[in-house]
């Protein structure tokens, strides 16, 4: 069922989750007409969605939030690294805060777009996710906030669409939960997505199978209970914290050291490797020496580094190849890592990363062994799109640019926009997208021209001399899923 048009805004806004509550609140002070339409039945955007077991953020609470006084002030966090429904409490408090909601339509999903040239304003078709009615909005300004993995990514598995047992997607878990106690369960992915579900159903599951193609570079979480004396300690530094990200290779409030893994003696270099990994978190990764992105052998230090430390928890040594092979498969910290409590999901009894069984045992009645009936759940994490697993597919084990210490330079799209026209004022009339840009792995690719420039290093496959410009480079920001 179809309703005619009604309603003309200034401004139509999707997507209910940081990037578009920043944009309602912000034009509405402008003096817009804003209305923001959210598919999901409520706040959070990428955290309406992700309810899986385990999914947390990947970036310490005190940085993960607006900055804002008037919203952190009175707001506490009882986790360093929050879980979804802590994410969700944060939304909650500042809708309170802002009064967002009663300029929002939850359960509208956007299912079309047209840009009427004669009248200057996009035509906008939704439709009622509980209703399935369809409706249609004018506006001058379409603005998306859509981020960059809003659309999950399910494999042509054969035999999917006939399997007799339960099946979930990560992007699209069901939002009372479930329950895997005493079934047999199966996560195809380690992503961080996969990662986090792993460890959280390994203690309940009868059995649990990881369908790995490619080992997932973990790092150690160090998760912290915070009470009320530890927020108003870390709230007397927030102003400083909250300036720091803008300066940041990846918009954290700490950047990479100011000397290389090459530039100082072996045990100086494991000194600092190990106080970064005592730290947790990405300090490793996105604070560690200056020439990890820049220099093959630089690189390597910090692999083996990781490496040894994941296979000391590891007693099998075929599990331990699996897991954290003796020659890395990839540079580190070119893919995007995850941050764990590091293999807790592998108990006895239970089976390890392996490759996906053949077409017949996909397509059963929801189990591979003998206990007929006992459905398995099958976890992905969503991601932006599969051409670039189909990328990494084909580039694995064979010469690729990255092994040699370079780095694949590749044209990443910005913010999609238009200028304005004549005689127009304020946003472009074309649909703005706010989004968080691409995968981590292809940003640091785009970044990494302008951290080059600014440590004084040649981009990687740049010729000498050639100058690099440091102010090239996406302008998105960083995803929040870890």
């Amino acid at each position: 069922m179809s309703t005619p048009t009604s309603d003309e805004l200034d401004v139509l806004v999707v997507g209910a989750g940081f990037a578009g509550l920043y944009q309602l609140d912000r034009l509405r002070n402008l003096g817009y007409s804003v209305t923001v339409f959210e598919a999901g039945s409520d706040l959070g955007g990428v955290w309406y969605w992700n309810c899986y077991p385990g999914a947390r953020v990947d970036t310490w609470a005190p940085l993960y939030q607006f900055s804002r006084e008037d919203l952190w002030r009175d707001f506490d966090f009882t986790e360093l690294y929050p879980g979804w429904d802590e994410v969700r409490r944060y939304f909650r408090h500042v809708d309170r805060k802002l009064d967002l909601s009663k300029d929002i339509r939850f359960s509208t999903r956007v299912i079309g777009a047209e840009f009427d040239e004669e009248r200057r304003q996009w035509e906008v078709r939704a439709r009622d996710e509980r209703t399935g009615e369809t409706s249609s909005v004018r506006a001058r300004y379409l603005v998306l906030c859509t981020g960059f993995g809003s659309k999950p990514y399910v494999p042509d598995i054969p035999g999917l669409d006939t399997f007799a047992g339960e099946c979930h997607h990560t992007a699209r878990w069901p939002q009372g939960g479930l329950d895997v106690t005493g079934k047999r369960v199966g996560v195809i992915g380690t992503g961080a997505s996969g990662v986090q579900v792993i460890q959280e159903s390994a203690p309940d599951a009868a059995h649990l199978t990881v369908f790995q193609r490619t080992p997932n570079l973990a790092l150690p979480m160090r998760q912290q209970q915070l009470d009320a004396a530890a927020n108003r300690a870390m709230k007397e530094s927030y102003p400083e914290r909250f300036a720091m990200r803008a300066t940041t290779f990846a918009g954290f409030d700490y950047d990479f050291q100011d000397k290389g893994a090459l530039e100082v003696s072996d045990e100086e270099r494991t000194a600092v490797y190990e106080k970064l990994w005592e730290t947790g978190g990405f300090v490793s990764w996105l604070g560690t020496f200056n020439d990890i992105f820049f220099d093959a052998e630089a690189n390597a230090t910090a692999y083996a580094f990781w490496r040894d430390k994941v296979r000391a928890r590891i007693t099998d040594p075929a599990t331990a190849e699996k897991l954290a092979p003796t020659v890395a498969q990839h540079p580190f910290g070119v893919k995007r890592l995850s941050r764990a409590a590091l293999l807790r999901g592998l108990q006895p009894g239970q089976r390890g990363p392996g490759r996906p069984p053949g077409h017949a045992d996909r397509a059963s009645d929801g189990d591979r062994g003998g206990d007929r009936g006992r459905p398995r759940a099958r976890a992905r994490r969503a991601r932006p799109g599969h051409r670039l697993r189909r990328g990494h597919r084909r580039d694995h084990g064979h010469r690729h640019p990255q092994h040699e210490g370079r780095v694949v330079r590749r044209r990443l799209r910005g913010r999609d926009t238009h200028p304005p026209r004549d005689g127009d004022g304020g946003l472009p009339e074309p649909a703005l997208r706010v989004r968080a840009a691409e995968p981590l792995g292809l940003l640091q690719r785009s970044y990494l021209r302008g951290a080059a420039g600014r440590l004084g290093r040649p981009m990687p496959g740049t010729h000498a001399g050639e100058r690099v410009d440091p102010d090239r480079g996406d302008p998105g920001s960083r995803g929040g899923v870890g």
